[in-house]
């Protein structure tokens, strides 16, 4: 009897062992907006922004530009935007190291990965991040533009069996701007150790043309004839050590009620004010300022809607309601 009794409890030992370790492989961090989040000697992470466009978009639009979109015209993207850190000492494949999905329901959608260059001109399927670097990653999914209404739980686990690491956030689309700080017209945006934003003006417009247009000089008009620009214009100051280039500056976003996105034309002024250049083209020197304007094509049908202009920069998020 005594001998059953051991047995017994030397198996409920290792019952309750076993459970608790099952247990630590379940537990999940919880991801922060605030802060970084970490999984240790891997990555470390802050969410920019979520959002769901008809489009995933380079930061910087030029002429020739690679874009990801649904497959069904009717469908959106779920699109999560981390900063993050490699803090290994060799190459990060995203795809091997981390798997991430949505939960809106019952239903779950694997996450796909895209990578942004560092320059922010092209997007990256390969999802590589070189030793110790930062890079700036899209996870999204394609759904259907009603059910993202819902609450949404985000999920990213490590894929390694020896150290199992995961973490989850859930949230509503609706409630992600509380996250962001809001700015007012005439207000400044400080991006630390790079920019100064000035915050001038908003107007709707079917051609940008310069301040003061004289002899023969540049203006831009909208693609489509049903569409008008929405420009939001700047004063940025360089406060950084080197020169920067005005497209790289920061990103801008317009939102629109339904949590559309729409990326920005970036068109710079001349300093007479008499001919508009692209971004691209155009270098602020350190300590130098430029005029520059944020050109978002949108439909007519939303142009006189509520509207948000989200600005960021490596994770630091600032909102314009318009």
């Amino acid at each position: 009897m005594k001998k059953i009794v051991k047995l017994l409890l030397a198996f409920f030992i290792v019952f309750t062992i076993t459970a608790c370790d099952t247990e630590k492989e379940k537990e999940s961090l919880k991801i922060s907006f605030e802060k970084e989040n970490k999984f240790e000697k891997l990555i470390s992470y802050n969410i920019e922004s979520i959002g769901v466009p008809k489009q995933i978009t380079p930061d910087t639009i030029g002429t020739v530009y690679t874009y990801y979109k649904p497959q069904k015209d009717t469908n959106v993207l779920l699109d999560l935007v981390v900063n993050m850190k490699n803090l290994k000492k060799s190459e990060l494949d995203i795809k091997k190291s981390l798997t991430a999905s949505f939960k809106i329901g019952e239903e779950e959608y694997a996450a796909s990965v895209i990578t942004l260059s560092d320059d922010g001109k092209s997007l990256k399927q390969n999802g590589i991040i070189g030793s110790e670097g930062i890079g700036k990653v899209h996870f999204y999914a394609e759904v259907s533009p009603e059910i993202v209404k819902k609450e949404i739980e985000f999920k990213i686990a490590v894929n390694d069996k020896e150290n199992p690491q995961e973490a989850n956030v859930k949230f509503k689309l609706d409630d992600i701007k509380k996250n962001y700080e809001f700015k007012n017209m005439s207000e400044v945006i400080i991006v630390e150790n790079r920019s100064e934003i000035t915050l001038q003006s908003t107007n709707i417009t079917k051609e940008l043309t310069p301040a003061n247009p004289e002899g023969l000089y540049t203006y831009y008009k909208v693609k489509t004839d049903t569409n008008s620009f929405v420009v939001l214009t700047t004063m940025i100051k360089n406060i950084s050590t080197s020169d920067l280039s005005a497209d790289n500056v920061v990103v801008a976003k317009l939102i629109d009620k339904n949590n559309n996105e729409y990326p920005a034309n970036i068109l710079c002024e001349n300093e007479a004010r008499n001919d508009l250049v692209t971004g691209s083209s155009t270098t602020i020197a350190v300590n130098q300022s430029t005029m520059i304007h944020f050109a978002f094509e949108v439909p007519d049908d939303i142009v006189n809607d509520a509207k948000m202009i989200r600005i960021s920069y490596q994770g630091k998020v600032f909102a314009i309601n318009i």
